[in-house]
C-alpha cells in the first residue's frame, strides 16, 4: 500500500476536493483506493461527515483530535497502527492532512514515519502570485515539511493565468526540485450551489414532487434573470446550462421559456400563485420551484451576497474535479 497525503501552505486551497478527486481518479483506474480525514477536532463538521459518507471504513478511529504534550503527539502509534490496517485491502491511502500553517513542527515530523508516503501540496493561484511569490510560496512549504515534499498541484488557476502559469512551471521545476504534476483551471462547477442552499438562503417555500434533497445532483453554476428576456427567451436562456432562472411569479411565459431550456431551479419573487401548468412541466422536467416574497434585485442581492461564499463538498463536484485531474494532472508521475 502507498499512502499519499494531501497537504497546503495555508487553509481553503482546495486540498480537500483534491484529495477526493484523486481518490476517485484512482478508483476509476482500477485501483482500491479510500480517502481519510487525518485530525478534526470536531468529528461532525461538514467536510468529516462528507468523507465518511464517501468513503466509510470501520479501520481505525479517524479523524484524530491533534494534541500534542511534552513536544510529542499524542497517540502517534495508536495513528500509524490504524493507518497500517488497511494495507491488506487498500492500494492507495489518500490523507486529507491539515495545512501546513495549522499544525506544529511535530505533525510534520511524524508524516515521515508514515511508510512508503508521498506528499502532494496543492497550492492555490491567486491573482497577485508571480514567479517570486509562488518560488517563495514553494520555498516555504518545503522548509515546513522538512524538504519532504513529493510534489505540486496548482488549484483553482484563472483562464486568464493559465499561460502564465506555464511559463513559470518550467522555471519552478528547475529551481525547486519539487516536480509539478500540474494545473487545474478554476472551475463554475467546483463554486456551485444547489436548490437546498437557495431554499435555505432564501427561506422561501419549495414547490416540487419530492423533497428538495432529490435534487441535490442539480448543482447551479449561475443565476440568470427573466426580466432581461425579449422574444420567446429561447436564445437567452439557451446559452448556459446548470442555472437557476429568478423572476417574477407573475410571468408564467418566461417561466415556461426557462423551463424549456435546461434550468436547474426556478425562482419565483413575489406574493404570486404559481399557476398549475407550471407547476405540471416544472415536474415533468424534475425542476424545483422556490417561490419567495421578495422582489427579484432583493433576492438576487440575498442569494449573491452568500453565492461566493459557499463552496460545498457534493458528490457532482467530486467527480468534476476527479475528470479534470483526469485531463490536466500527470498523476501516474505519483504513483
Amino acid at each position: 500500500m502507498k499512502t499519499i497525503l494531501i497537504t497546503s501552505l495555508n487553509p481553503t486551497e482546495g486540498k480537500t476536493s483534491c484529495a477526493l478527486g484523486i481518490t476517485k481518479s484512482l478508483n476509476n483506474k482500477g485501483y482500491k483506493s479510500t480517502c481519510i480525514e487525518l485530525f478534526n477536532s470536531n468529528k461532525e463538521s461538514i467536510e468529516t461527515k462528507f468523507i465518511k459518507e464517501l468513503y466509510p471504513t470501520e479501520l481505525g478511529s479517524f479523524p484524530y483530535t491533534l494534541t500534542i504534550t511534552n513536544n510529542s503527539l499524542v497517540n502517534k502509534n495508536e495513528i500509524l497502527q490504524d493507518i497500517n490496517q488497511f494495507k491488506d485491502t487498500t492500494d492507495y491511502l489518500i490523507i486529507d492532512a491539515p495545512s501546513l500553517a495549522d499544525i506544529p513542527q511535530e505533525v510534520t515530523q511524524f508524516y515521515s514515519e508514515i511508510p512508503e508516503i508521498s506528499t502532494v501540496l496543492i497550492i492555490k493561484l491567486e491573482p497577485s502570485d508571480s514567479l517570486i511569490t509562488l518560488q517563495a510560496k514553494l520555498n516555504s512549504a518545503a522548509t515546513l515539511m522538512e524538504n519532504t515534499i513529493s510534489s505540486v498541484i496548482f488549484n483553482s488557476v484563472p483562464k486568464y493565468s493559465e499561460r502564465t502559469l506555464e511559463s513559470y512551471i518550467s522555471q519552478l521545476n528547475e529551481q525547486a526540485n519539487i516536480p509539478i504534476l500540474g494545473f487545474m483551471a478554476q472551475s463554475r462547477t467546483m463554486k456551485g450551489i444547489t436548490p437546498s442552499n437557495i431554499l435555505n438562503i432564501t427561506q422561501g417555500k419549495l414547490t416540487a414532487e419530492h423533497p428538495v434533497e432529490y435534487y441535490e445532483s442539480k448543482i447551479i453554476e449561475r443565476i440568470m434573470i427573466g426580466g432581461m428576456v425579449l422574444g420567446s427567451g429561447k436564445d437567452y436562456f439557451n446559452r448556459f446550462n446548470k442555472k437557476a432562472v429568478l423572476v417574477r411569479g407573475n410571468r408564467p411565459d418566461i417561466q415556461m421559456a426557462a423551463i424549456n431550456n435546461n434550468t436547474n431551479c426556478l425562482i419565483l419573487t413575489g406574493e404570486h400563485t404559481i399557476t398549475d401548468y407550471i407547476k405540471y412541466h416544472a415536474s415533468e422536467e424534475e425542476i424545483p420551484i422556490i417561490s419567495v416574497d421578495g422582489s427579484t434585485n432583493e433576492t438576487l442581492n440575498l442569494i449573491s451576497s452568500q453565492f461566493i461564499e459557499l463552496d460545498l463538498l457534493h458528490r457532482s463536484k467530486v467527480e468534476h474535479i476527479s475528470e479534470l485531474i483526469d485531463q490536466h494532472i500527470l498523476l501516474d508521475n505519483l504513483l
